[in-house]
């Protein structure tokens, strides 16, 4: 993603990073071992944007019958039972996420959660999933999955809101100095529906000072729209009994909680289906700092019969990423299976749907080793097994790469796969 693709090139990597991209490995470099893929692209490692771990041990995605309300109100049920089977079941899920993301490409994932969580599950999840071998650890540098924890924020009541910042900043606490973590500080304001705009103002301004990123639920279904214009439609009832006065006397309209949301050093809006002109133009002059998540099959979950218009938003300049969002909604986390939904869906580049997941996201939060492949950065790559790769012409490749018949992996395991079979 640094340039047009090469072929027939070589990638040398040692303790995790990019040591040499050439055509020929130079005589005064020690290579301990060299192994030929043919029939595979490699990428810079995939980076799901937007994500929701704690639904993983579901086996279908909740329905969603017409109705956003009515689907909420099925996952705050389905959680309210899973918190009573124990910690265990939170536990199963988040290892289950890592495990899947990372079987499937992605080697870095922005975890929108909530309580019960611990950075010892995550830490075990990856250890677990690091295959103990030389090209394993040249490639990883014995960390294979990298992870930022995004912890919601709400103050639909007092006593959430409480419960919430604790938990953030507990969360925040642990993580630092992990290698799977990151630098970088992370929290979601959930979405208008639980969150005030005065809570969304202040989770900002803790996150100017730190240089973060804020990650919110937008505009994501009609029945939102229509509680944030005058406070009716499906959610009024809903989610009645869960309201106090103080967060009803701080709503704001969907054009204030976009403008509040853009003024976060990095802001991610979550879906965003239904933003208005105004807000998408406001997006666009922050492209380099905000940009819409879109989740292709958690919209079609809930829009089989609407296309989203993707191609319009990015010829006006709105960035787009991509997430793999929850099983909630989703029957997996296969992110390269989002690229590849995108592909069947929207005439674009393929350059620009493989940018959303690669160089895109990597540039937007400031993950400077991750995105491109050149020498310096991690060599956490992903590989993408494509039949017939070797025989195409050069301006077919990218093309070709995104059809629904291919399938990612993480670089390492590819090549020990082909190391065995050698």
């Amino acid at each position: 993603m640094a340039g047009d693709p090469v072929r027939d090139y070589w990638l040398v990597a040692s303790g995790g990073r990019i040591e040499f991209i050439g055509p020929s490995i130079p005589h005064t470099m020690d290579v301990s071992c060299r192994l030929e893929l043919n029939d595979v692209a490699i990428l810079p490692g995939l980076i799901n944007s937007h994500c929701h771990t704690e639904f993983s041990d579901l086996t279908d995605p909740i329905r969603a019958d017409s109705s956003f309300t009515k689907w909420i109100e099925n996952v705050v049920a389905y959680r309210a039972t899973n918190q009573d089977l124990g910690i265990e079941s939170r536990k199963r899920a988040i290892t289950t996420s890592i495990q899947e993301s990372l079987a499937t490409g992605t080697r870095f994932l922005i975890d929108t959660m909530t309580a019960p969580w611990s950075a010892e599950w995550v830490e075990d999840a990856i250890a677990g999933s690091l295959v103990q071998s030389e090209i394993s650890i040249a490639l990883t540098g014995g960390t294979p999955f990298l992870y930022l924890a995004c912890p919601e924020v709400l103050d639909i009541r007092r006593d959430r809101k409480d419960a919430t910042l604790s938990h953030a900043q507990k969360v925040t606490q642990s993580v630092l100095g992990k290698q799977w973590g990151s630098s970088l500080t992370a929290l979601s304001p959930h979405a208008p529906y639980t969150t005030s705009l005065r809570q969304v103002q202040e989770t900002v301004d803790m996150l100017i000072q730190r240089g973060g990123v804020v990650s919110m639920h937008l505009a994501e279904s009609l029945d939102e729209m229509e509680w944030l214009r005058d406070q009716s439609g499906p959610m009024r009832e809903a989610l009645s009994r869960f309201r106090d006065p103080e967060y009803l006397s701080n709503l704001g309209s969907i054009q204030e909680y976009v403008r509040e949301v853009v003024n976060a050093p990095r802001a991610l809006v979550a879906h965003g289906n239904y933003l208005p002109q105004s807000e998408l133009d406001l997006l666009r002059t922050k492209n380099s700092s905000a940009a819409i998540v879109h989740c292709p099959r958690t919209y079609e979950h809930f829009h089989p019969n609407i296309t989203y218009p993707l191609a319009e938003r990015l010829s006006m300049g709105v960035t787009h990423l991509i997430g793999t969002d929850s099983r909630a909604s989703n029957p997996d986390l296969n992110l390269w299976a989002e690229v590849q939904t995108i592909a069947v869906r929207h005439a674009i580049p393929a350059s620009e749907m493989i940018a959303m997941v690669t160089k895109g996201p990597a540039l937007l939060l400031g993950v400077s080793d991750m995105g491109t492949l050149e020498v310096g950065k991690r060599s956490l790559c992903t590989a993408i097994l494509v039949p017939g790769f070797k025989r195409l012409h050069q301006e077919d490749l990218l093309d070709r790469l995104v059809k629904s018949d291919t399938i990612a992996v993480p670089l390492e395991r590819m090549l020990l796969d082909r190391a065995i079979g050698t």
